[in-house]
């Protein structure tokens, strides 16, 4: 009698257990899926960003090739002109340059590569020698802050046009601007940058080209 009481009672415990656990395994289940999910995401974006930076990379690197000119073969001509011997030229090439024009093209390549995984970008050619990323770092200030400025213009225009377009869906004015929204939506961004580089310096002389103000 004990025994069957015990197996009785021992019933409506396992059950109500296992009703108590179901809803605390589902969202367990849910923030899995979601964790899983997110991480997926993030290394696609990741790699993606990767692969992006390696082919625009690397077509840089052939097209620069292909164009008509060396300037670092100019460089080392001068240098030949100057006395140095082609061994001295050739070193001082290389450490400017990071490479020697007349090496073959694949050498370079790989030279190119390993200098852009170390985050070496080289000196500039335009700028007397300058290293590259000292010039990024001295343009990145006024990048971030372009940048910041243009999210915000686009957020707040964004916003109350799509207000308005949404309460007069059924006007013309609203029609209107949802047409030209999806237009505007269409135009590759550096093209829509370099309209407004011409519009607004060229036609209103309202802001400078290519400096913080208007040189005096």
């Amino acid at each position: 009698m004990t025994e069957s009481k015990s197996i009785a009672d021992s019933g409506p415990i396992t059950g109500c257990t296992a009703v108590a656990e179901a809803p605390a395994v589902a969202p367990a289940r849910r923030r899995s899926a979601l964790y899983r999910r997110v991480a997926r995401i993030v290394i696609t974006r990741v790699v993606t960003v990767l692969a992006m930076i390696f082919v625009v990379s690397s077509f840089t690197f052939f097209l620069v090739r292909i164009l008509p000119g060396d300037p670092v073969a100019t460089e080392y001509q001068n240098l030949l002109m100057q006395g140095m011997t082609p061994e001295q030229a050739g070193r001082q090439v290389q450490s400017m340059y990071g490479f020697i024009s007349n090496q073959p093209v694949g050498i370079q390549y790989l030279h190119y590569l390993g200098n852009l995984l170390r985050l070496d970008l080289g000196v500039s050619i335009s700028f007397n020698g300058i290293p590259v990323s000292h010039l990024l770092a001295a343009a990145a200030p006024y990048t971030v802050v372009l940048v910041l400025l243009g999210i915000v213009v686009s957020f707040v225009f964004g916003v109350a046009l799509g207000v308005v377009a949404a309460v007069g869906r059924s006007t013309r004015f609203g029609d209107l601007i949802s047409i030209s929204g999806a237009m505007l939506h269409g135009i590759p961004q550096f093209v829509m940058a370099i309209a407004l580089l011409y519009i607004f310096p060229r036609c209103c002389g309202s802001f400078p080209t290519a400096h913080r103000t208007t040189p005096a």
